[in-house]
């Protein structure tokens, strides 16, 4: 029983990280952000608008 504990355990610790990963998944693309940004600023006359 010693032996199998640790193995459940990590394997609940595994599917429990994996749930998180899966669940954390923006709504909205991050290019597409990163674009608009760029794009604001270009339009407002930011000279470094990166």
């Amino acid at each position: 029983m010693l032996s199998a504990l640790p193995v459940i355990v990590g394997l609940q610790l595994v599917l429990a990280f994996l749930g998180y990963d899966i669940r954390s998944v923006p709504s909205k693309p991050f290019h597409l952000l990163k674009r608009n940004r760029y794009l604001d600023a270009k339009a407002s006359g930011v000279q470094d608008a990166k």
